[in-house]
């Protein structure tokens, strides 16, 4: 539903890899994870699809320039019902031109497989489940705010 906001998680060691790049970089990305998040995505050409290798095709990339010269991006999913996982971050460091580095490639390749079996496993189906809960009462709360004589009524 648009402008509700979906449910964002971190397949591990990604919230630590964000947390180690620059301030400003980290503040970017936050706000382009949030259009992401409330199917915004098009007003931002720093949000696309991967296209180096069909293996990755599917999966979001958003790019940030830092203020130092480098080019930070983020891998996740938008597939699963659930929500949007966010697979990987990292400083593309490749000296040919904006192509992804293979080793970069290689390595969400690997955490994409990893998230699809968490995601089979019993903790991760509970984690799905709250998820998919935590959406649905977005949904309800953002029906019940616009219905006409709601006591929650946005003015």
């Amino acid at each position: 539903m648009p402008g509700v906001q979906k449910p964002l998680s971190w397949l591990t060691p990604s919230i630590s890899e964000l947390v180690d790049l620059p301030k400003a970089v980290r503040r970017e990305f936050g706000y382009k994870l949030s259009l992401l998040q409330h199917g915004d995505e098009q007003e931002s050409p720093d949000i696309k699809r991967f296209g180096e290798d069909d293996r990755i095709a599917h999966l979001t990339k958003v790019v940030v320039n830092g203020a130092d010269g480098n080019t930070y991006r983020l891998a996740a999913t938008v597939e699963f019902e659930e929500g949007i996982w966010v697979i990987d971050v990292f400083v593309k460091k490749s000296s040919s031109g904006i192509s992804t580095p293979q080793k970069d490639i290689e390595r969400i390749v690997r955490r994409l497989k990893r998230l699809k079996e968490f995601r089979a496993s019993p903790e991760g189906q509970k984690i799905i489940q709250e998820m998919k809960a935590e959406y649905a009462e977005a949904v309800r709360f953002k029906e019940t705010t616009e219905m006409p004589g709601s006591k929650y009524r946005r003015k």
